[in-house]
């Protein structure tokens, strides 16, 4: 997009995780990364395809809020015209097409004279020196992500003709946060958050006799919603974590997840009808800090004995702080603790790492069946940086 950007201060970097339900269509998958690149001023900068998860997750970077909400809405459209959850079978949980909505401040990119931050130098490329600058302490940058998050909700899940003005009040608020020094970072000028509404409204994205996707439900979660509520908690209402007889997750919500068919009225959605459709599921979208994802692969372990050593580590089981953890099968035999570390400063992988292995060899196991762990995702500072590479091309 021959955009420069390494000259200029980064300051506030909005990235956001999609994670779809698709792991095994590699063309399916290239048309998903397709929709994600079409949006000028974000970047598409991981894409983590796990193929026994049958799940993708996309990571997309932008320093103007308003292009970053109008990729994420462009990609789910796409995924949710492509893919039907009836025909989903996974050794992962989900709740939709598209599953899972994240957005997250990620601080910036400044030049090198700005050691004052405490940010070790380092290079990107050609150009000058930077600094990665962490987001600034304080509820501001969650706040742009929560707004983020909330129009991209409402592209989903389109509001009510009363609701309209309340809408673009909203599209506005966005394109706002996106201007002043956001706009000077990656991406170049910024554009009139308008652009994601009328490109929602037109069906921008969908081609003629394609079927036309309902309003969704939604569920926030973090700081898009009021009481700052945990996605884990949203996941248990919903029945998330309920696997099929058989094991894994099969098919709609309906056929093993939600306790009463597609009925959502016990725990209605913020937005959007209280019947989950079931080609399409419910899509959860929330703000917060940073999340590590940090997985352990077990060798010769059994997924009983992985669920204990899941509950052993995570906050909810007593173990370490700020901690989530599931065992899930995996490939080859493999069962895997997967981790959500909601505080990687408290919990960084290693002390994870190093806890796993020493419960596991209190309750008897072999050193060499606690299998080096693995992150799916990558720092805000390697984003940035991949971020400011592929759009300066």
């Amino acid at each position: 997009m021959g955009v420069e950007t390494t000259s200029r201060e980064f300051h506030s970097a909005i990235g956001c995780n999609v994670y779809i339900s698709e792991g095994r269509d590699k063309a399916l998958i290239g048309k998903l990364e397709t929709a994600a690149q079409a949006t000028p001023g974000v970047a598409l900068v991981h894409v983590f395809q796990d193929e026994p998860y049958h799940r993708t997750g996309f990571t997309l970077v932008s320093g103007q809020p308003d292009r970053l909400t109008e990729a994420v809405v462009r990609l789910s459209r796409a995924a949710l015209q492509l893919l039907d959850l009836r025909r989903h079978d996974a050794s992962h949980p989900r709740l939709g097409v598209v599953d899972h909505i994240a957005l997250h401040p990620l601080g910036g990119l400044a030049p090198a004279a700005a050691v004052q931050y405490g940010a070790a130098p380092a290079t990107s490329g050609p150009g000058p020196t930077t600094v990665w600058v962490p987001p600034p302490p304080g509820s501001t940058p969650l706040a742009v992500a929560a707004t983020c998050a909330n129009l991209i909700a409402r592209q989903l899940s389109p509001p009510q003709a009363e609701e309209e003005e309340e809408d673009e009040a909203v599209a506005e608020a966005v394109a706002e946060a996106g201007s002043g020094r956001s706009a000077q970072g990656i991406g170049g000028s910024s554009s009139g958050s308008r652009l994601v509404t009328t490109a929602a409204a037109s069906g921008q994205g969908q081609g003629q006799g394609e079927e036309q996707v309902p309003p969704l439900p939604v569920y926030f979660y973090g700081h898009a919603h009021p009481s700052r509520r945990g996605l884990a908690d949203i996941r248990r209402q919903l029945g998330y974590f309920r696997r099929s007889p058989e094991g894994g997750w099969r098919g709609g919500l309906e056929a093993q997840q939600l306790p009463a068919g597609n009925d959502l009225s016990a725990f209605p959605p913020d937005l959007g009808p209280a019947a989950a459709p079931a080609r399409w599921g419910v899509v959860t979208i929330g703000a917060t800090p940073w999340v590590v994802n940090y997985n352990v692969p077990l060798y010769g372990v059994d997924l009983a004995t992985a669920r204990k050593l899941a509950k052993a580590i995570s906050e909810r089981g007593g173990g370490m702080p700020g901690v989530q953890a599931m065992a899930l099968q995996h490939a080859d035999g493999l069962v895997e603790v997967a981790c959500n570390l909601l505080d990687a400063a408290a919990c960084p992988p290693g002390t994870l790492q190093a806890r796993l292995e020493g419960i596991a060899g209190a309750w008897g196991l072999d050193s060499s069946q606690v299998r080096p762990g693995y992150q799916t995702n990558k720092s805000p500072e390697e984003l940035l940086r991949a971020a400011v590479a592929a759009l300066r091309e």
